[in-house]
């Protein structure tokens, strides 16, 4: 008697929904590959003359522990400001580059008699 072999519906069952759910699976990895891809900040590509850390620029902080601790700082035209802590000084070189301070005591700076 010759051997009849039947597939059984449950088989067949059970492998399509494998290969539906490795299919979902497959195309959520590539979607997420795309997104991430998509979303990073890093140009495609940094024009001559300038390197990665001078093209992108990082964020200043915002936020300064509310202590005072006052520095006095002078800039580049021999300008002094007394900033509350050094992080306020921080701070204010990271939003002026071209007119920052250099802490020179850390404590307010003298003020000129007459001044308010």
């Amino acid at each position: 008697m010759p051997l009849l072999i039947t597939s059984t519906p449950h088989l067949h069952s059970s492998t399509m929904h494998f290969l539906s759910s490795l299919l979902r699976l497959t195309i959520l990895a590539g979607l997420l590959v795309v997104v991430s891809v998509d979303a990073s900040p890093i140009p495609a590509s940094i024009p001559q003359g300038h390197d990665s850390a001078s093209t992108i620029k990082k964020p200043c902080p915002s936020a300064c522990p509310l202590i005072y601790k006052p520095v006095c700082a002078k800039n580049k035209y021999g300008e002094k400001r007394t900033f509350s802590n050094s992080c306020a000084l921080g701070v204010y070189n990271c939003e002026h580059p071209k007119d920052s301070f250099s802490a020179i005591f850390e404590t307010a700076c003298e003020e000129k008699p007459g001044c308010l």
